[in-house]
């Protein structure tokens, strides 16, 4: 079965179809590379590699992964509305376990995240989308 989808964000037209297995691309998913934050400068996002976020969807959620300095994580989540996606996190900062809840929103096409750690500190950091290498210039692992 196919059906035509169509969903809105300001200045930003989806269009996707679904069949079976398939879901729609939304303006969350993809990997995006950390640019900015007002809690922490570029030496400390960089500490150890490119930070990014990485998110993807499954069914009705969004998934994924990040890393900044020392910390990185999993998170799990969901749509809250068209423009907006709550989820949990769980990871690591060095050598200590990080949890809670955190917020993400596509604004003038930056991802906006926010983690709210569990008994600590709140997090603003700000994206860029990587746009994915074309097919033709991918590696095959096998």
């Amino acid at each position: 079965m196919i059906a035509a989808i169509v969903f809105s964000l300001p200045r930003l037209l989806i269009i996707g179809a679904l069949q079976a297995d398939q879901f729609v691309m939304n303006p969350f998913t993809g990997t995006w590379e950390i640019v900015s934050s007002p809690h922490f400068d570029r030496d400390y996002l960089q500490r150890e590699g490119t930070p990014y976020v990485r998110l993807r969807q499954r069914q009705g959620r969004i998934e994924g992964e990040y890393q900044f300095g020392p910390q990185r994580g999993h998170l799990d989540g969901r749509p809250d509305g068209e423009e907006r996606i709550i989820f949990s996190f769980e990871g690591m900062d060095a050598d200590e376990l990080v949890n809670g809840a955190g917020t993400a929103a596509v604004q003038q096409q930056r991802l906006v995240l926010t983690l709210m750690c569990h008994f600590g500190d709140d997090f603003t950091l700000e994206g860029q989308k990587i746009p994915p290498f074309p097919r033709e210039n991918r590696v095959d692992d096998g």
